[in-house]
């Protein structure tokens, strides 16, 4: 199945309100967008992975780096230089600041720990070369719909689940409460069904994926079990 386009599944959400003329193009992008936030905050998906390899590089001496733009939670950060590359490991904000309370005074080196606070990624030591490439594999929100752009929903499969949320937010504005439980009722099964799919191929995405911050230690990092062979990043 073809992923559908914004316009395609506006046109679905349009049909199950009744085709009213009171309904803006506006309105329905909007609930299309707060049906893609529902739908990210409560469950990280497959099409949210990804590997950044071009938003950060190393400068001489620098501690903080911006991040990519849109990152959701953090699974990996490598430093790349060939025999020197090794993966950094992740220690909490105030863990980090206590024991290295003035990094500037601590000399440079290979980054050896990293952490990760508001939209800047500090790394310590600081790097003694510049223009290396720190590796993060991370989850991202999804770029929201756009009136401006015809782009295909970022979630693919889940369409049908998207339209559902969406035209229970239409049916809740204009107070049609018999589409509000038919709407509901689709996208909790929608929902139901997606989730159980994303295990087909390997289920470490469902256990890996929902881990928060929370669960790495400053020491260890996050412990991941693949197929029940426990992993340490």
């Amino acid at each position: 199945m073809a992923t559908l386009t914004r316009s395609e599944m506006e046109a679905h959400v349009r049909l199950n309100l009744g085709n009213r003329a009171n309904i803006t193009e506006a309105n329905i992008i909007d609930w299309l967008n707060f049906s893609l936030e529902d739908m990210t905050e409560v469950f990280n998906w497959k099409a949210m992975l990804d590997l950044d390899t071009n938003t950060v590089k190393t400068r001489a001496d620098a501690n903080w780096y911006a991040m990519p733009q849109r990152v959701k939670d953090i699974f990996n950060v490598e430093y790349v230089d060939g025999i020197n590359s090794r993966t950094l490991i992740y220690k909490k904000p105030d863990i980090l600041l206590k024991q290295t309370p003035h990094p500037e005074n601590d000399g440079s080196d290979i980054p050896f720990w990293y952490t990760w606070q508001g939209d800047y990624l500090k790394l310590y030591p600081r790097a003694s070369l510049a223009g290396k490439q720190i590796q993060i594999f991370c989850l991202k929100w999804p770029e929201r719909f756009d009136a401006n752009e015809d782009a295909k929903c970022p979630l693919p499969r889940m369409e049908k689940t998207l339209i559902a949320r969406a035209s229970w937010y239409g049916a809740t504005t204009l107070m049609d409460f018999k589409k509000i439980q038919v709407y509901i009722s689709r996208y909790n099964k929608g929902m139901k069904r997606a989730a159980q799919s994303e295990t087909n191929i390997s289920d470490f995405v469902l256990r890996y994926g929902t881990q928060r911050l929370s669960a790495r230690t400053e020491q260890e990092g996050l412990h991941v079990d693949l197929a029940g062979a426990g992993v340490t990043i």
